[in-house]
């Protein structure tokens, strides 16, 4: 039981340290990578977490074609 209640744990830490990442993704940013690089090695400082998070819900205008 331990387990699956760590496992858990893990999976849920790991889906909000990644939630910048995801709501980039599911807006299809054009800078979603960008913003995965940075979220996954910077993301640990809260501040860049936050940063990442706001960028990834930034409002892009569509480009003129």
């Amino acid at each position: 039981m331990e387990i699956l209640v760590g496992l858990l744990v893990i999976f849920v830490c790991g889906f909000i340290y990644f939630l910048p990442t995801y709501a980039a993704c599911c807006e299809n940013h054009p800078h979603k990578t960008a913003i995965g690089i940075v979220n996954l090695f910077l993301g640990w400082t809260l501040v860049m977490w936050v940063i990442c998070l706001a960028w990834a819900n930034i409002p892009v205008k569509p480009s003129r074609s």
